[in-house]
């Protein structure tokens, strides 16, 4: 995120399974690449498309783990 709080920066995004490890340092970069994606957390309807699209992701999780029923 920026110093205001209200910009969030991804490089790089996959999904962790079970017996992954991450590691997390800190390192001085001289110079930034173009980041993945920006979200900008005072755009509204950025967030409620994100907040939707995270939920039929989920839901599509439950279906294929036959933990819920296709609505």
């Amino acid at each position: 995120m920026d110093g205001s709080g209200t910009m969030a920066y991804t490089w790089y995004m996959s999904d962790l399974t079970l017996g992954d490890k991450l590691s997390i340092f800190f390192k001085q970069i001289e110079t930034i690449s173009d980041p993945f994606r920006v979200i900008d957390y005072q755009d509204s309807a950025l967030l409620e498309q994100m907040e939707v699209e995270t939920y039929y992701k989920l839901q599509n999780e439950l279906i294929e783990e036959g933990l819920i029923t296709k609505p």
